[in-house]
């Protein structure tokens, strides 16, 4: 055995891009459809005053003012995926990170970008990332309510991020985010004031589209409100017996009670 020289085939390691993680920010949403329904409504029969020639001044109007309303709503509803990639060579190695959107009515190749302008950290930073915006019918296939507490019975929707490198190599992750179609009502104390996060005009200052329930995290108990029209996430502020204020980023105080 010592006169024996052994001679092995040596397995080269598989070099291969690698998504670490990938998730949905936020990655719980209450999305107000109602409103979007309602401006889509208005918008139809006012079109159709129109063609029949019987449209009046008012019509008009109204079709503008829900047209805005449309506008804003849609351009505001949306949620990031994220995905952290690396390969061995380093991140030039990385042809493409994309996410397969088909759940919500997507494509199912939608670039992630490492520049710094999709929400994902410094160019080259191997943080990938992009921002998906939806309409109403998106989420054909998420229940409407359970009967209890007025919210979907599952509404967890799995994408799939893929990373491809240049070699035709792949690697795959899920990321997850919950949607719920239609907010319940939510008291805020002290005041008792009563309000519906459902699209509504809330004591005359915003329309709200979406909002982040945050109630389970002690640490973090505000509720963070996405107002009509692009702009960042803010923090909701019940101001005693007072209005619902979203200006700055106040965080909420007193007691919330579904």
């Amino acid at each position: 055995m010592n006169n024996l020289l052994w001679i092995g085939r040596r397995v080269p390691r598989k070099v291969a891009p690698t998504v670490l993680q990938a998730w949905c920010s936020p990655s719980s949403l209450w999305v107000a459809f109602d409103t979007l329904g309602g401006a889509q409504s208005t918008i139809h029969t006012r079109l159709a005053s129109i063609a029949t020639g019987s449209a009046t001044e008012g019509d008009v109007k109204a079709l503008a003012a829900a047209h805005k309303s449309f506008s804003a709503l849609k351009g505001s509803m949306g949620f990031g995926v994220l995905a952290k990639v690396s390969h061995p060579k380093g991140p030039r190695s990385i042809k493409s990170v994309t996410v397969d959107l088909s759940i919500i009515g997507g494509s199912t190749l939608t670039k992630l970008h490492d520049d710094g302008k999709h929400g994902d950290g410094k160019g080259g930073d191997g943080l990938w990332g992009t921002q998906v915006r939806f309409l109403p019918g998106d989420f054909p296939s998420l229940p409407r309510h359970d009967r209890r507490w007025g919210l979907p019975a599952n509404a967890r929707s799995a994408m799939t991020v893929t990373a491809l490198d240049t070699s035709g190599q792949k690697d795959s992750h899920s990321a997850v985010i919950a949607i719920r179609r239609k907010p319940a009502p939510i008291s805020i104390w002290p005041g008792g004031r009563r309000f519906r996060f459902a699209g509504e005009i809330v004591e005359g200052l915003v329309t709200v589209s979406q909002y982040v329930d945050r109630r389970g995290d002690p640490n973090n108990p505000a509720l963070l409100i996405q107002a009509a029209g692009p702009g960042p996430w803010r923090a909701a502020w019940h101001i005693g017996e007072g209005r619902l204020n979203i200006s700055g980023c106040d965080t909420l105080q007193g007691r919330i009670q579904a």
